[in-house]
């Protein structure tokens, strides 16, 4: 995976990094800098959800069938023994679905977490930039120092 961070280490640096908690002073190069990081870690994580939910799709073409043939199996188990094992079957291929939504799920949790992060933090630049241009103090333009009109009759 190349987007979110699935350790904690490494998401705990990825936020300090491109998303500041304090954005004050921030220069602009710095702010640009950041915005196309989370960019970039933005697409990636929606490319690492598309690549997962690609795989367990790829996995679970067999499941199916594989439930398919475990039911069966429940069907006709003889004796308490065979019942049981064929049913460890089922709950087996559907452990491994709820195993596959789950791993969609967080994977899906990432990127809406990251989305969250990148909206707050392009809102907390903005808010800076326009404080830095429009916060600044008044200043009164000083008058010329030279007669505009120095021929003009009075």
């Amino acid at each position: 995976m190349k987007g979110v961070a699935s350790d904690l280490d490494t998401l705990q640096a990825d936020f300090e990094r491109i998303y500041p908690a304090t954005v004050n002073g921030l220069d602009p190069r710095r702010a640009l800098e950041q915005a196309r990081a989370r960019n970039s870690q933005a697409r990636e994580t929606a490319q690492d959800l598309a690549r997962t939910a690609a795989e367990l799709e790829r996995l679970s073409r067999g499941r199916g069938g594989r439930l398919e043939g475990a039911i069966t199996a429940s069907q006709r188990a003889d004796g308490q023994t065979a019942a049981i094992q064929s049913s460890t079957q089922v709950l087996a291929v559907l452990a491994e679905d709820l195993g596959s939504m789950r791993t969609l799920l967080m994977a899906q949790s990432r990127m809406l977490a990251a989305e969250s992060a990148r909206r707050a933090a392009d809102r907390a630049a903005g808010a800076e930039a326009r404080r830095q241009f429009w916060g600044r103090q008044p200043t009164t333009i000083p008058n010329p120092d030279f007669d505009p009109l120095p021929h003009s009759r009075r």
